[in-house]
């Protein structure tokens, strides 16, 4: 099995659609934790939510899909939401969602806009592949909550 416990930012910005978002997970020998911060431009000057999931999880053995990645499942304790921005603000009331600026919204029994409660959706199926000196988890692009990813980011 392999080790993944450290602190793992992602190298470069991510693209989804008009949001840019960044990760920065905090993972031990059995618990893990992800902080998913958007932003409106590539540069990181106007932020707008962050997403912020907490909880265990377990490596199982090597995937028969890709090449030197181990299939890993990441169960949800918590997931909460902080809106950074009135720019952030908007995007959720054109959702018909009031929240507050600097507001931590817990996400248990009741999701927010396009974000699930841990009740709705309780973890991931993944990947997880260490190569020199970097974490990669796998790719973001289906739903993780149904079915386990076929490539790595």
């Amino acid at each position: 099995m392999i080790n993944i416990s450290g602190n793992w930012i992602s190298e470069s910005i991510e693209k989804y659609g008009d949001t840019y978002a960044t990760r920065s997970f905090q993972i031990t020998k059995d618990r893990w934790s992800v902080s998913f911060q958007t932003f409106a431009d590539e540069k990181k000057n106007t932020p707008l939510f962050t997403i912020f999931v907490e909880g265990v999880y377990v490596i199982g053995g090597k995937s028969n899909i890709v090449e030197n990645a181990h299939n890993a499942i990441f169960p949800v304790i918590s997931r909460s939401l902080t809106i950074n921005s009135d720019f952030g603000v908007e995007i959720f009331a054109q959702m018909g969602v009031n929240v507050e600026k600097n507001k931590k919204i817990s996400l248990l029994d009741e999701g927010c806009g396009f974000i699930p409660s841990v009740m709705n959706c309780m973890g991931e199926y993944d990947l997880v592949s260490l190569e020199n000196g970097k974490c990669y988890f796998g790719d973001r692009e289906g739903n993780l909550s149904k079915q386990r990813p076929s490539k790595l980011t």
